[in-house]
């Protein structure tokens, strides 16, 4: 297992990926083609007036309007290290999830790249996330490609709260199911594709966020 160390600003992903609240299950893997403007009913002609009536000069021809132009999705840093290392069919994956968990926050990356056969191994990247509350946020994704040419990826998101675990649940965390527990201490809380685990920490918690994307 090889390792390198990035200091990044993550680009965001652009047409296939939605806003950063949105887990990357929910996402589309690639953009849709943008569809032609159709052409209007009838188009403005210069015309000649005839009395109180104008009509239309017999060549004028109308000219649909141009097809819209889809931006082409932009390709992390990390994304772009991992093609490099000989990583391409989790690529797409990759810039995916990553792209969710930067977003456009000023980060760095830790990556753990295959030394043997990287197109069929396990990729890993670890990411510091700057947010904008200046608080440091740690990350965590590993992708593998499967059988069915899909990348499965894994990842969890970790960050500090000075509120205790049950303060959360019952406040920031209120709309979210209790799963259950792990142990007697950390309450497992359902987001859909998302599971939040809520682990004291001190006099705070430590707030881990965990998805399987497939």
């Amino acid at each position: 297992m090889a390792f390198c160390l990035l200091f990044l600003v993550s680009e965001p992903l652009a047409a296939q990926d939605a806003a950063p609240a949105t887990p990357p299950a929910a996402q589309q893997a690639t953009p849709a083609e943008a569809t032609p403007s159709a052409p209007p009913a009838t188009a403005p002609a210069d015309t000649a007036a005839t009395g109180s009536s104008a009509q239309a000069k017999p060549n004028d021809k109308t000219k649909p309007a141009a097809p819209a132009q889809t931006a082409a999705p932009a390709v992390s840093q990390i994304t772009q290290a991992a093609v490099q290392a000989g990583v391409l069919k989790s690529a797409s994956r990759i810039n995916q999830v990553v792209g969710f968990l930067a977003g456009k926050h000023k980060s760095s990356a830790y990556l753990f790249t295959p030394k043997s056969n990287p197109d069929i191994s396990v990729f890993s990247v670890s990411l510091g996330v700057h947010t904008v509350a200046g608080q440091q946020q740690y990350a965590s994704a590993s992708f593998v490609p499967l059988a069915t040419g899909v990348s499965a990826a894994v990842y969890d998101t970790v960050e500090y709260s000075d509120k205790p675990p049950a303060e959360l649940e019952k406040g920031l965390f209120k709309n979210l199911r209790r799963k259950g527990t792990i142990g007697k201490d950390i309450i497992a809380l359902d987001a859909g594709p998302v599971t939040v685990f809520l682990m004291p920490a001190g006099t705070g918690s430590v707030v881990i966020k965990k998805e399987v994307v497939q």
